[in-house]
């Protein structure tokens, strides 16, 4: 097991927004509203593609 002063050193070499993504997927009702908004994509995209395969 590594001790936590590498830890925190390597979280200290990551880009600010690798960091910001960490906190955010800790964050159950963000993962839901992503979950939310991919399956929203993907439905639009299924009905689009059936209505122009129908034409």
């Amino acid at each position: 097991m590594q001790p936590v002063k590498n830890v925190a050193q390597k979280d200290s070499i990551l880009p600010p927004r690798i960091r910001e993504l960490q906190k955010k997927i800790q964050d159950q009702e963000y993962i839901n509203s992503a979950v939310d908004r991919i399956a929203m994509i993907m439905s639009c995209h299924i009905v689009d593609y059936r209505i122009e395969k129908k034409l």
